[in-house]
C-alpha cells in the first residue's frame, strides 16, 4: 500500500487502479482469512482456559463417586481429616469406633480386638498421678516411658512439677493447664503401642512450637510405623500426609 500511495500518479496516469486494486483485495483476503483461523483459535484458547477448571472439578467429583465412598489406609499410612469446626471431622472418627450409629456402608478394621490409640478433642483425665493417667493399667517399661514424654513434650512440665510424674492432677486434670491435658491424653494413647490411631485435633490445645514439636517427634515419629487419621482444622499440619480428605 507504501508503494501504491506513492507512485499513485504513475497509477493514475497509466489507468492501473483496477489491475493493482484487484491484487490488493486479494492480499487483503487471504489476509481476513488467516485472522479469521487466529480469532478462532484465540476463542478456542480462551473458552478452554475458563471451562477447564470448572471439567477437571466434575471430573475429579464423577470418579470419586463412581468409585464409590471408600477411605482404605494401611500401616504406616498418615490420613489427614481437615475442615472448619462442626463440620463432621470427630464424627467420622466417631464412626470407626462404633460410637454412631451406621445407618449404611461399612467399617472393616484390621486387629481390632486389639484396640486402638485414641486422643479427644476433650481429654479424659483420670484423678490420680501423671504416670497412672499414662500408664493407663498397662505394665511400666521405662524406655518406652521416656520416649513418650519426649514425644509428647512432657518432659520441662514434670521438671517444674514438685513431684514430678507422681504429682496428683485432680479430679479431671482440674491442677492441669489444657495443653497439659491435651498431652497426657495423647501420651497415655502412645504408651498402648496400637496399631492404630485416632487423633482428634490434639494439636489445637497447644502453642505453635509444642504443636510443630508433637508433630514431628509423635506423629511422624514414634508413631511412623502405624496407621494415624489426624483430624485438624490447620492445613499446615497436612504437608506430610499420604491422604488429604
Amino acid at each position: 500500500m507504501t508503494e501504491l500511495l506513492s507512485g499513485i500518479r504513475v497509477i493514475k496516469f497509466f489507468r492501473w487502479e483496477q489491475a493493482l486494486g484487484d491484487r490488493v483485495k486479494a492480499c487483503r483476503t487471504k489476509e481476513l482469512g488467516r485472522l479469521r483461523v487466529i480469532k478462532y483459535l484465540d476463542a478456542a484458547c480462551v473458552y478452554l482456559w475458563a471451562a477447564l477448571p470448572v471439567v477437571i472439578c466434575i471430573t475429579i467429583f464423577i470418579t470419586y463417586v463412581l468409585m464409590g465412598h471408600q477411605l482404605t489406609a494401611t500401616k504406616g499410612m498418615l490420613v489427614g481429616i481437615v475442615g472448619k469446626v462442626g463440620c463432621g471431622k470427630s464424627s467420622l472418627l466417631a464412626a470407626i469406633t462404633g460410637e454412631l450409629h451406621r445407618l449404611c456402608g461399612w467399617v472393616a478394621v484390621s486387629e481390632l480386638s486389639k484396640g486402638f490409640g485414641l486422643a479427644t478433642q476433650e481429654p479424659w483425665i483420670q484423678c490420680a498421678t501423671i504416670r497412672d493417667n499414662i500408664l493407663f493399667g498397662k505394665t511400666f517399661d521405662a524406655q518406652l516411658y521416656r520416649e513418650v514424654l519426649e514425644a509428647c513434650a512432657l518432659n520441662d512440665d514434670l521438671s517444674i512439677l514438685p513431684a514430678g510424674d507422681q504429682t496428683e492432677v485432680g479430679e479431671k486434670g482440674v491442677t492441669l493447664s489444657g495443653g497439659q491435658r491435651a498431652r497426657i491424653a495423647l501420651a497415655r494413647a502412645v504408651y498402648q503401642e496400637k496399631a492404630l490411631y485416632l487423633l482428634d485435633d490434639p494439636l489445637a490445645a497447644v502453642d505453635a512450637d509444642v504443636a510443630n514439636h508433637l508433630l514431628h517427634r509423635c506423629i511422624l515419629g514414634v508413631l511412623s510405623h502405624t496407621t494415624r487419621l489426624l483430624c485438624t482444622h490447620r492445613t499446615e499440619y497436612l504437608e506430610r500426609a499420604d491422604v488429604v480428605l
